[in-house]
């Protein structure tokens, strides 16, 4: 069975616990052995989303050479458009 992190947080009263446990997922599953539940793997999903960049769409116009698309000017916080 697979279980993600966000449903067992759910377990915890104290939120800011669990925040502890994700940084270190390894003990974590040491625990949840000792307490009976056998961890097979863990996964951290995040490393497929290293590249990802979330954006700020500052401008939108029309491309001068085509009526569907469109141009847009972005920010994505790292200083230039």
């Amino acid at each position: 069975m697979i279980v993600s992190f966000n449903w067992i947080s759910e377990f915890f009263e104290d939120q800011n616990a669990i925040k502890d446990w994700l940084s270190k997922p390894q003990e974590l599953a040491e625990v949840l052995t000792s307490a009976g539940l056998e961890v097979e793997s863990i996964e951290d999903l995040a490393k497929n989303f290293e590249h990802v960049v979330v954006g700020h769409i500052i401008e939108k116009g029309q491309h001068p050479d085509a009526d569907r698309l469109t141009l847009c000017q972005v920010d994505v916080g790292q200083g230039e458009l």
